[in-house]
């Protein structure tokens, strides 16, 4: 089984759309308790996190996603999920980032985190993306991000 994540943003300004980025392919991780290695525990009975994805980090970093990623370089803002929707071979979730929430700004990096709290860079790093383009957020712009992991075989 092969899985695979996308990731796409879209920006509204007074509840409306004004902007959305293609879909963009993201690494999942695959480290020592980050990633598809929690997986791997799972099946083999290590029990000690929960696989549920509850938080989002946005960043301000530029280095390329690698498997030994466990946080998000230069995270600004969290987000817990908004909406999670399931199907058979995929799960969708969407963090929003309200105006007030994230700061105006260029943004570069995304990752989701397991078993995480209200602060960044906490829990087990799921996924990790650095953003094909640059992400500008300004005044009175809210942000959510959409993340659809799936399986194919």
């Amino acid at each position: 089984m092969n899985l695979k994540g996308t990731v796409q943003i879209t920006k509204t300004r007074g509840g409306k759309k004004v902007w959305e980025s293609p879909e963009m392919k993201n690494l999942i991780v695959l480290s020592e308790d980050h990633g598809a290695n929690l997986i791997i525990q799972r099946l083999g009975g290590n029990n000690q996190f929960s696989l549920n994805i509850t938080h989002g980090d946005i960043g301000t970093g530029d280095s390329v996603p690698e498997d030994g990623d466990t946080t998000v370089e230069g995270a600004v803002s969290r987000a817990v999920v908004l909406k999670t929707q399931k199907t058979n071979d995929s799960v969708t979730f969407r963090f929003f980032f309200p105006d007030g929430l994230l700061p105006n700004g260029t943004y570069k990096k995304f990752g989701t985190f397991i078993d995480g709290d209200s602060s960044v860079d906490t829990g087990q790093m799921w996924n990790n993306i650095l953003f094909p383009l640059d992400y500008v957020k300004s005044t009175g712009e809210d942000t959510t991000i959409r993340v659809t992991f799936s399986a194919d075989n």
